[in-house]
């Protein structure tokens, strides 16, 4: 086995010889660092294999994923996110649907770099394989997606954010983009952080105005030009429940 690491790390196309069979089978016996080193060697050929090596994971995946070991999680998230352009739309479903039954989302199950390669790996399957998957599994990825503007971390909300705020996946007129936030990004179980990305996604399309950079589109002259008088205010507490100047109306 050491011979074998050592041969592929040092001339990746050796790995070939015993992939995705004879290095698969052996990783189920493996355990520390003996394990993580199978799977460096199998992320270098990933891209040859696609949804062979995927199928040859088989039910040792769902170990790989959920075992607490942030190494061997984050290289398995990487092996996916290289085979992604040749697994079939059933592998892909499968890994949907494997991650859907787990609570992934949580730091308990991933790392924040861990979360990151998930979310990687879903805007991947968004931008290039969403038309081959089922209308189930778009609504999932869709939700997921959605999750990553309410993670704990600020990065990955970042990143889901300006995700988000692209014409190809969201109108630019506010109006089509709002009727969006309520059907597509909508989801009941984020309650008020659904508040926040969807009012933040909103409000991002006042900076596409042209009038957004110009300083004297709301005031022909600088403020501190402008004369100002005193204007008296009724501060009673039978008239703080209403809007100013509301008994003109």
């Amino acid at each position: 086995y050491q011979r074998r690491v050592h041969g592929g790390l040092h001339y990746p196309p050796f790995v070939d010889n015993f992939l995705p069979f004879p290095i698969l089978s052996m990783i189920h016996n493996l355990s520390g660092s003996d394990r993580l080193s199978a799977m460096v060697l199998i992320h270098h050929r990933a891209q040859l294999q696609g949804s062979e090596l995927y199928k040859g994971l088989g039910p040792e995946l769902e170990v790989l994923l959920f075992h607490k070991d942030d190494p061997l999680q984050c290289i398995t998230l990487d092996l996916i996110l290289k085979m992604l352009p040749k697994l079939e739309p059933k592998d892909i479903e499968h890994f949907i649907t494997l991650l859907g039954n787990k609570n992934v989302l949580k730091s308990s199950m991933f790392s924040e770099s861990c979360r990151m390669r998930l979310y990687e790996i879903w805007i991947s399957i968004y931008d290039n394989r969403l038309q081959e998957i089922s209308e189930t599994h778009k609504e999932a990825l869709r939700e997921y997606l959605s999750h990553g503007m309410a993670d704990e971390s600020q990065d990955i909300r970042d990143k889901l954010i300006e995700f988000w705020d692209q014409e190809s996946r969201l109108p630019i007129d506010s109006l089509p983009r709002m009727e969006r936030l309520f059907s597509t990004l909508y989801v009941p179980s984020l309650g008020e952080k659904w508040m926040q990305y969807s009012s933040g996604l909103l409000l991002r399309l006042v900076k596409r105005s042209h009038e957004f950079g110009d300083k004297s589109a709301i005031f022909k002259q600088s403020l501190a030009n402008c004369q100002y008088k005193e204007m008296p205010i009724t501060n009673t507490w039978q008239m703080k429940s209403l809007p100013m100047y509301s008994a003109l109306i």
